[in-house]
């Protein structure tokens, strides 16, 4: 499935969350397999930030990199970081289908998790 990489790593943040919850074996099975999927490209993803983080920022007294809030270079940063997350990828998997009960209780998914995993995961 083609998918943007700002998309995986939303997603991936969100699987990690739902993958908290005391799911059956199988369901929870494809959540972690789903996980170790997208883990390459979450970590080239957080690689290319940090490097645009050193590019762009400068040392703190504390031996931290940030860039200051509402400067040039946090406006190229910014630029530079939106096209990473837009560059398309090819990620095969299968969607997760998750029951509306565990163990016979309803159970909660904030909106804010469940808006990024739209193409990760499928009702029951």
């Amino acid at each position: 499935m083609k998918l943007l990489n700002g998309e995986v790593l939303g997603a991936s943040q969100a699987l990690e969350i739902l993958s908290e919850k005391d799911f059956p074996i199988k369901v929870s099975y494809g959540l972690v397999t789903l996980i170790d999927k997208m883990a390459n490209q979450v970590a080239i993803i957080d690689k290319l930030r940090t490097e645009l983080i050193k590019k762009y920022g400068t040392e703190e007294k504390n031996g931290n990199i940030a860039i200051a809030p509402n400067t040039p270079k946090m406006a190229k940063f910014m630029d530079e970081f939106g096209i990473l997350l837009s560059q398309e990828i090819d990620v095969d998997f299968e969607p997760v289908t998750l029951p509306f009960e565990i163990n016979g209780s309803s159970y909660n998914i904030e909106p804010k998790i469940l808006r990024s995993l739209g193409k990760f995961i499928n009702m029951e």
